[in-house]
C-alpha cells in the first residue's frame, strides 16, 4: 500500500477537530497565562496558532508528546491542520501564517529531534517526505517547503549525526605490552579509559523521551527506554564484574 493511500485511510479513521472553542474541558493555563494541560486536539491547534509565539513551547511538546501520543498521531495532525488550510484554494492572512506555524514545527522536530526520522522510525521520513513532496510546487509556501524538504533528505542522504565531544583533554592510551595479562597488570586510568568509551557509546544514544514518565520501570520498558535500559544493564554487568574480582 503505498504511503499516500496509509496516510488517506489513517485520515479517515478519524478526523481532528481543530476549531473546538476554548473551555476547561480542552485547555487549561497556569497563572502566567502558559498552557498548562489541554486535549491532543487543542494542544496542536495552539502549537500552530497565529497568536502564540512561543519556541519553549514548541520544544516543550516536542520533547514529551511521546507520553501521551505517537510520532505518527503528532505528524498525522500536523499534516490534517495543513490540508484542511490549502484545501480551499488561496490561503487567507492568518490561514498562510498558520501554514508557516506548522512547517516551522516540522523544521525544529526535524533539527532538534532528528532521531525520529534517521533512526527511530524510517516509515516515519518516507511519510513527511511524500507529503512534503505533493506541497512544494504549491504557489504560496514552495519555498518554505522546499526548504524543509532539503533539510529532511539531506539528514537521510546524510552522513550520522553524532553528539559533539567536549574539547577537553584525553589520557593517551596505556596498552599493556604483552596480550595475555592479567586485570591487575593494566593501568588503572587505562581501565577508566576503556570503560569510558564503551559507556560514552551508550549514554550518547539516550533520547529525551526515553526519560519520560520513568518509563524504564514499566513493562514495556525495552520499548519505551531501550537505551537506559542498556546503561542500566551495563552497570549492573560492571558492578557484578567488580564484586567477583574482588572477592
Amino acid at each position: 500500500m503505498s504511503t499516500a493511500l496509509k496516510r488517506q485511510n489513517a485520515a479517515e479513521k478519524k478526523r481532528l477537530n481543530f476549531s473546538q472553542p476554548d473551555s476547561e474541558l480542552t485547555v487549561t493555563y497556569d497563572d502566567e497565562g502558559r498552557i498548562r494541560s489541554g486535549t491532543f486536539e487543542k494542544i496542536i491547534e495552539k502549537l500552530t496558532s497565529p497568536q502564540i509565539n512561543d519556541n519553549c513551547f514548541v520544544y516543550d511538546f516536542l520533547i514529551t508528546y511521546r507520553s501521551f501520543s505517537t510520532s505518527f498521531e503528532v505528524l498525522e495532525a500536523m499534516i490534517q491542520r495543513l490540508d484542511d488550510l490549502i484545501g480551499g484554494g488561496a490561503l487567507e492572512k492568518d490561514d498562510k501564517v498558520t501554514v508557516f506555524k506548522i512547517l516551522n514545527v516540522i523544521n525544529h522536530w526535524i533539527d532538534q529531534f532528528w532521531n525520529d526520522f534517521a533512526k527511530d522510525c524510517p516509515q516515519l521520513s518516507e511519510l513527511l517526505q511524500s507529503w512534503l513532496n505533493t506541497l512544494k510546487n504549491h504557489d504560496q509556501i514552495s519555498i518554505v517547503v522546499k526548504s524543509v524538504l532539503q533539510k529532511l533528505e539531506r539528514l537521510l542522504t546524510g552522513p550520522s549525526v553524532k553528539a559533539p565531544f567536549s574539547p577537553i583533554s584525553r589520557p593517551k592510551p596505556k596498552l599493556p605490552k604483552t596480550p595475555n595479562v592479567s586485570l591487575w597488570e593494566i593501568d588503572a586510568e587505562e581501565i577508566a579509559r576503556q570503560l569510558t568509551i564503551v559507556e560514552w557509546n551508550i549514554y550518547e544514544a539516550i533520547q529525551p523521551w526515553e526519560l519520560l514518565d520513568i518509563a524504564w520501570l514499566r513493562d514495556n520498558r525495552s520499548e519505551l527506554s531501550p537505551n537506559v535500559v542498556s546503561f542500566n544493564n551495563r552497570f549492573n554487568h560492571v558492578s557484578n564484574w567488580i564484586s567477583s574480582s574482588i572477592c
